[in-house]
């Protein structure tokens, strides 16, 4: 084997295993929503004491807020503040970093209407899926003063934030009064107003803001494309070494 033919194997080697890593987090995440989608769709449940529940219901508007980054009124809202960096990595690549400083919550919890039950979900339970999935996003130089950031917390994202300071930005999603979401949770087992937990089995409440067949749907279909992802991931890492071994294999038979 020449010294060329050996630096491309090493090469070939290292880029096997870079994409391969990327092709098992893609498979890992294909499996993950599919498990997911297997709970959400199991029959409902409707509103049971003590039990895991899965529930079509209306959230309720009847107590309106005020969304403190749009300035919306809705029936609940959620907002992350963040401080933004940049700053290099080892391989001196220029990198982007974000900090939450604070959270905004209104009110402490919403009510879910199922016909004529109504539960509680604490918004400290409630986790949108991705900061994309945001009703609202927005940058700024200085933080507005309606997002009641305190400058203790500023001063303390600042002295541990990695990098150069950028810029503040925030993420905001809203449910409105009448939006029909699916819900998979938990009902606590006491007396009083039904209130929401996490799951028993997930560790975690999830919320889709749809029906249960949309939601359904929707984890389906992105876990076949990041199965559809995985397999491409897969075939690109094994590509520079079937080349390396056909080559090898047309070099033998030359000098053969």
């Amino acid at each position: 084997m020449t010294r060329g033919a050996r630096i491309f194997l090493v090469l070939a080697v290292v880029w096997l295993g870079l994409w391969g890593m990327g092709s098992v987090l893609f498979f890992k995440g294909s499996r993950a929503q599919s498990a997911q989608a297997a709970e959400w769709a199991l029959p409902a449940t409707g509103l049971v004491r003590g039990g895991d529940v899965r529930f079509e219901g209306v959230v309720d508007g009847r107590n309106p807020v005020t969304a403190p980054l749009s300035q919306r009124p809705c029936a609940a809202a959620l907002t992350h503040i963040y401080y933004g960096t940049w700053y290099y990595d080892g391989q001196g690549e220029r990198q982007l970093g974000a900090l939450r400083i604070a959270t905004r919550r209104a009110p402490e919890a919403v009510g879910i209407v199922v016909g004529a039950e109504r539960v509680d979900l604490p918004l400290d339970l409630w986790r949108p899926p991705t900061a994309k999935s945001a009703d609202v996003s927005e940058s700024f130089a200085e933080l507005p003063a309606r997002l009641a950031v305190p400058a203790a917390d500023v001063a303390s994202a600042r002295a541990s934030a990695r990098g150069t300071f950028t810029h503040f930005s925030a993420d905001e999603w809203r449910l409105s009064g009448g939006e029909r979401v699916f819900v998979v949770g938990h009902v606590e087992e006491r007396d009083g107003r039904l209130r929401l937990a996490p799951h028993r089995g997930l560790g975690r409440v999830d919320v889709f803001r749809g029906s249960q067949a949309d939601g359904v749907r929707d984890l389906r279909s992105g876990s076949s494309g990041l199965r559809i992802a995985g397999g491409i991931f897969a075939a690109l890492a094994v590509l520079p070494l079937l080349g390396f071994a056909i080559a090898q294999l047309r070099r033998r038979r030359a000098h053969g």
